[in-house]
This record gives structure tokens, C-alpha cells and sequence, in this order.
């Protein structure tokens, strides 16, 4: 009987030109979507290399005008020269922070074109918080770039509502439901073989598409890491399309006809996908909104008018607490001045700057929670986890890049206040290392929202295989 059926249902979808026109299309907009990726992807890794480039030149540049100046071949002022650690900072020092894109970034743009990826970085006090740091909601889903994980999140929906909103509504309009009733298998069975064909197809399809993708953007399964993200990957999708065959195998169990099904249904997705994720947005924004930007600016002049005031108070201040870095000259005393400065200006700063790391959190943190109402924010949480392009991601690049800066910092500015300005180790000066989460971590929280997508599809099943016992095989 199974197999009867199962040939059925494939001349049914095999004559059917709108299955094979709606399949043309969505592979038509996975590869556009992968072309996005591929492309955002490579002007990355190109941007890194070229800075990697200008790490690499900048020291080979300040060697060769090193040894120049030591044989008297060239003159410059100290605040220009590479042999004096004034002028190296000042002039000679190229720095980069940057976040390697992870390997399926091409999947999922994501918010890697708001996020900044490439940092560059000096001793100077970090003032430039406000202009480096992303600031908008976290989970900014309503409108992006058109990516793979934008045509799985938003029109792969569609095409399975198209697929599944007239089953049983359908036979049962053309009178021949009774007929099928009349055969030695139940309503229930029959309504779970069409939604279980139909799902298996458009996975097979969208898997195939996938893989297709993977190929043509060059990721390797066999790096470290790859494998099980790939895997994680096309369980997202697996729960993702099973929600919404899930959703419709309850919607029609419920004996409507197929144009009140497709109106349901197609407010059902446009409630899940449009309008939770936008009410997110405006929630989140309403309840911790990001401090003022100008009065940010305001408090960082106000701020940097008050150290230049009492530069020699502060000075005196640190030099009584560490006596051993104060300066031999009194002429090396205007630089002890003005790193110490920069040092008072990050202080004074901190508070106004945790203003907009702490809202942050507390958007995130929030967001975490409400997801939840969302499958379409589910997913694309977890796309973004395993495409490494969310923000999960990008705030730990902002510690790493913290902590970094931290480094530059203590290698140059005890030679700057102490007034130790001959300078000649180049290779020396730390170099910026990203560092990758754990994979426990990410597999947690992937995890997480792929139960959030599973416990959902499951109810609306087994509400369906009930609900079914009840259809009407005839009549209104």
C-alpha cells in the first residue's frame, strides 16, 4: 500500500509544473544568495591580507630606515624617526586586529557587514569607542543581506506552505476524499505520508542545493571544526522545515478549504517571520535603548579639556605611586605627560563606555529569551552561530582586541614615560592573534535553538494526528 502511495504522490508532484518551477526558483536564489556570500567572504580575507601586508612592509620599511639613520645616511626629528620610540609609535607603528571570516561564512553574511573585521591600532587612548563599536539592536533580522540563510530563513517557508496547503482540501473538494477514506489505511496515516514525502523531498532538494553550494564556495568538511558545523548546519534545516510542514499538516487536519488554508497559513508566516522578529526589534530598542552618541562626544571633550589642564597633577600623582618609571630629564617630561594622560582619558572614559557595552548585553541577553516566539529568529541564530558571522562572535573580537591593545600599551609605554627612547626592537612588538570560541560553547547554544525549533514541531504533529480523527471526508 506504502508503495502505491508512494508512486502516487510522484506522478501527482512529477506532473505538477509549479513543484518544478518553484525548485528552479529557489535554486536560482540559493546560488544569487551564495554568490553574496562568496563574494563578501573573499573582500575579507583580501582586506586581511593586504593588512597583513602592511604589518610585514611597515617593519621591513622602519628596519632599512633604522640602519640608515644609525649610519648618519639619513637625518630625521625624533618624532619621525623609527630609532626613536616617539617617533616609531608616532609614525612606524602598523598594528591590525582582525576577525578571519570562519570557514562557512559564505552561508550567511549575517551582520558581518556592520561589524567591523579589521581594527587598526595605535597606544592612543581608545576614544574611538563609539565609531568602532556596533551599536544598533542585536538582532537586526527584519531587513539584510541577501544571503543563503536568507532565502532558507525567509522564502523556503513559502515554498513549502505552496507544497502542502491543499492536502486532503484538495481530494476532498474534487469528491474523492471518500474514496481514499474507503481504502484500508486512515486519515492520519494517509496526511502523514504526504506531509512525510513532501518534507523528504524538499529536503533532498534543498540538501542537494546546499552541498552544491558548500562545493562551489570551497569549504573543506575535513578542516577541523567544518564537519560537525556543516552537520549542524543542515539539522537547523531539517528542524526548520519540519516546523512549517508541522504547521501546515495541522492547519489542514483541521477540514478547511484550501484557499482559507492558504490564507492561514500565509499569515501564519508572515506573523513569524515579519512581524515577531520587527515587535522584537522595537521591543528591545524600547526597553534598553543605546546612550546618546553626542553626549558621548560631549563627555570625551570635556573630558580630554580637564586632563590637559591638570596634566601635572596627574603626572605627579602616578609618579609618587611609581617612583622607579619617573622620568632622569626634565625634557623627556612633556611625553611621561602625555601617556599618562591617555591612561586618565580611558579611566574617565570607562563609565560612559560600559554605558553602551552594558545596554548592548542587556539587548542580548534579552534577545536570547524572546527568539523563542520566533522560528524564523531561531534559525538565523543559529546560522549566525555556525557561520561565525552573529554577534556572539564579534564581541569576542572586541575582548580580544581590548586586551591586545592592553599589550601594545604595556610594551611601549614604560619606555615612553620613562624617557627610554632608543628603539630598536622591531620584532618584538606583539602581533595580534584571533582566537576561536570553544566548540562546546557554540555547539551549547546551536543546540539550544535547534530544541527550540524541534519541541514546536512535535506539538503541532501530534495536535494534528488528533485533529484529523475528526475530519470531515464529505461535505462543507
Amino acid at each position: 500500500m506504502w508503495i502505491v502511495q508512494w508512486k502516487h504522490e510522484l506522478k501527482l508532484m512529477a506532473a505538477d509544473r509549479l513543484v518544478f518551477g518553484l525548485a528552479a526558483v529557489l535554486a536560482g536564489l540559493i546560488a544569487y544568495g551564495l554568490y553574496n556570500g562568496v563574494s563578501w567572504a573573499r573582500f575579507q580575507e583580501r582586506a586581511i591580507a593586504s593588512a597583513r601586508a602592511e604589518e610585514s612592509e611597515a617593519i621591513v620599511a622602519s628596519k632599512r630606515q633604522a640602519e640608515r639613520v644609525r649610519k648618519g645616511e639619513e637625518q630625521v626629528s625624533y618624532w619621525n624617526s623609527p630609532v626613536d620610540v616617539r617617533g616609531f609609535t608616532w609614525a612606524h607603528l602598523v598594528r591590525y586586529a582582525v576577525k578571519p571570516p570562519a570557514p562557512l561564512a559564505p552561508l550567511a553574511v549575517g551582520q558581518s557587514d556592520l561589524y567591523p573585521y579589521l581594527v587598526k591600532l595605535n597606544i592612543n587612548a581608545k576614544a574611538g569607542f563609539a565609531d568602532t563599536h556596533e551599536t544598533v539592536n542585536p538582532r537586526k533580522l527584519l531587513l539584510g543581506p541577501f544571503d543563503s540563510a536568507f532565502v532558507i530563513v525567509y522564502l523556503l517557508p513559502l515554498f513549502i506552505l505552496a507544497l502542502s496547503h491543499d492536502l486532503l482540501a484538495s481530494e476532498k473538494e474534487a469528491g474523492i476524499l471518500g474514496l481514499l477514506a474507503a481504502q484500508p489505511v486512515s486519515l492520519r496515516r494517509l496526511l502523514s505520508f504526504k506531509i512525510g514525502f513532501r518534507l523528504a523531498f524538499l529536503l533532498v532538494l534543498t540538501a542537494g542545493l546546499l552541498l552544491v553550494s558548500v562545493a562551489v564556495a570551497g569549504i573543506d568538511p575535513r578542516q577541523p571544526g567544518v564537519g560537525w558545523r556543516l552537520v549542524g548546519w543542515f539539522g537547523i534545516v531539517f528542524a526548520y522545515c519540519g516546523f512549517w510542514f508541522a504547521l501546515a499538516m495541522l492547519v489542514v487536519s483541521l477540514g478547511w478549504r484550501s484557499a482559507t488554508n492558504a490564507v492561514v497559513l500565509a499569515a501564519s508566516w508572515l506573523t513569524a517571520v515579519i512581524l515577531l522578529p520587527a515587535g522584537v526589534n522595537v521591543f528591545l530598542a524600547a526597553a534598553y535603548p543605546m546612550p546618546n552618541r553626542m553626549g558621548y562626544i560631549e563627555h570625551l571633550r570635556d573630558a580630554t579639556d580637564d586632563i590637559r589642564k591638570a596634566k601635572d597633577e596627574i603626572a605627579e600623582g602616578f609618579f609618587a605611586d611609581h617612583p622607579e618609571l619617573r622620568p632622569g630629564a626634565e625634557s623627556t617630561e612633556d611625553e611621561s605627560k602625555w601617556v599618562l594622560g591617555q591612561l586618565e582619558l580611558d579611566r574617565r572614559m570607562q563609565a560612559a563606555v560600559a554605558e553602551f557595552t552594558d545596554a548592548l548585553q542587556h539587548q542580548q541577553d534579552l534577545a536570547e529569551r524572546l527568539k523563542f516566539f520566533s522560528p524564523a529568529l531561531l534559525t538565523q541564530s543559529a546560522f549566525l552561530e555556525l557561520t561565525g558571522t552573529g554577534l556572539a562572535r564579534h564581541r569576542q573580537f572586541l575582548a580580544q582586541i581590548d586586551a591586545y591593545h592592553a599589550e601594545l600599551r604595556d610594551f611601549f609605554n614604560p619606555k615612553l614615560i620613562r624617557g627610554d627612547f632608543a628603539f630598536d626592537a622591531f620584532d618584538e612588538i606583539p602581533r595580534f592573534e584571533y582566537r576561536e570560541e570553544s566548540a562546546g560553547d557554540l555547539a551549547g547554544r546551536v543546540g539550544t535553538d535547534l530544541l527550540g525549533l524541534a519541541v514546536p514541531a512535535l506539538l503541532m504533529g501530534w495536535l494534528a494526528s488528533i485533529a484529523v480523527r475528526r475530519y470531515r471526508v464529505v461535505g462543507p
